[in-house]
Order: structure tokens, then C-alpha cells, then sequence
């Protein structure tokens, strides 16, 4: 019975339980809304911080390694700037060179910007 930890009537009287345990599976359900967006916007202030660090704009990132074939998410990216920063290093470096590629090339034609690493190969 999904009302066996609560207390007193509500959880011994079946019409008392039956709304009771409505009005909580209701709950649970806006709060799992909640939690999912309060979730994604922790991993965007995470990779935007992380962004910051090394003078590149996140908006532009998401866009920029899809262009180039690095299909990560947000959340991977977001673990990637807490746990392994000389990697998100890396990927964010791509990601600048991407962006600083001319349109033509698939590129977004931005100004220079983001970690002074030299990305060899072309992407």
C-alpha cells in the first residue's frame, strides 16, 4: 500500500489515505518538473562558469561542437568542467575553433575567443 508510511488516519482510514495519497503522488509529480529543470540549470551555471574561466561564451559551444561533430550534452558537459577541467579545456578549444571559422567553412564566423590552444587538424 503506497500510505504505509504515514501517520495515523491517513494511513488507516482507506477514503482518508485515498486522498491524502493523491494529493502527495500529485506533488511528486510537479516537484519531478522542478527538479529536472533546477537540474539543467545547475549544468548550464556549471558549464557558463567553467566558460568564463577560459574566455569563451557557453551559448556559442553547444552550437559550435555539434558543427564539428562532438556530440555531447549537457549534462557530460557540465561533469566534464567539475571533474576534468584540462579536458573540458580541450573540448572547448574545438569549440573555438569552430567558431572562429568562417561561415563558408560551416563555421560561425565569430571573433577570436576562448583558450589559446592550437587545434591542429582541420574539423
Amino acid at each position: 500500500m503506497q500510505t504505509a508510511h504515514f501517520f495515523g488516519r491517513l494511513r488507516n482510514c482507506y477514503k482518508l489515505a485515498f486522498r491524502y495519497n493523491l494529493r502527495a503522488l500529485t506533488y511528486v509529480s510537479e516537484g519531478r518538473k522542478y527538479r529536472k529543470k533546477d537540474t539543467r540549470d545547475l549544468w548550464d551555471m556549471r558549464i557558463e562558469g567553467a566558460c568564463q574561466e577560459l574566455n569563451y561564451n557557453a551559448w556559442h559551444m553547444r552550437d559550435a561542437l555539434t558543427r564539428s561533430g562532438v556530440y555531447l550534452d549537457r549534462k557530460v558537459l557540465a561533469n566534464l568542467a567539475v571533474t576534468e577541467p584540462r579536458t573540458f579545456r580541450a573540448v572547448t578549444a574545438i569549440a573555438a575553433k569552430k567558431s572562429m571559422d568562417c561561415t563558408e567553412d560551416g563555421g560561425l564566423g565569430l571573433r577570436p575567443c576562448g583558450p589559446r590552444i592550437d587545434v591542429d587538424q582541420k574539423i
